[in-house]
């Protein structure tokens, strides 16, 4: 699944502003679940029980800076609530992997791409 990134200031350490929060997380949620659309909907949600592994790939424009493991994770967490109920039947059921970052100088704005595996056993 590929998404825009999220604004920075959906991270623990953005805005204080709680309409604006709400305003950034509500679109966040919004494109994901836009996003996971292309599940069919018998099959939804593919995990209803058992734990989910989430690796996400951070691909950044020339000049926009990174964040830390748990800053990336928080400011992510919006995208992932939007995926509740077609992924994943609750968001308890997460294990993230570390964060990956990379570059890529023709981009305008920041994407995200989440892949969701089963953990085996």
């Amino acid at each position: 699944m590929v998404v825009s990134l999220p604004s920075y200031r959906l991270s623990p350490n953005g805005t204080r502003n709680r309409h604006e929060r709400a305003r950034l997380a509500k679109a966040a949620r919004m494109e994901a679940a836009d996003s996971c659309q292309i599940i069919p909907a018998h099959d939804r949600p593919l995990w209803p029980r058992g734990m989910v592994l989430v690796t996400a790939t951070i691909v950044l424009p020339k000049g926009q800076k990174k964040l830390d493991q748990d800053g990336a994770i928080g400011l992510l967490k919006s995208t992932v609530d939007g995926c509740q109920g077609m992924v994943l039947g609750n968001d308890r059921q997460l294990e993230w992997e570390p964060v990956v970052w990379e570059r890529d100088p023709k981009l305008r704005a920041g994407i995200v791409r989440l892949e969701f595996r089963e953990v085996k056993a």
